[in-house]
């Protein structure tokens, strides 16, 4: 995203009461983004490597 990271927006997301759920779709799959991701209260971290086909299946 060109304004902010995902970090950042679920931060901004949680300071203003927003409790979606939220899954990152990422490019960056490195494990400590992951980790960063789900400790900062996202669902789950899909990588775009693995295809929609992959979301679909966790959420359809």
């Amino acid at each position: 995203m060109p304004e902010m990271s995902g970090f950042e927006l679920l931060s901004t997301l949680k300071e203003h009461g927003n409790e979606l759920p939220v899954v990152f779709l990422t490019g960056h799959s490195q494990a400590e983004h992951e980790l960063q991701a789900l400790d900062h209260g996202a669902i789950d971290f899909v990588d775009k490597a693995r295809g929609m086909d992959v979301l679909a299946h966790r959420y359809i």
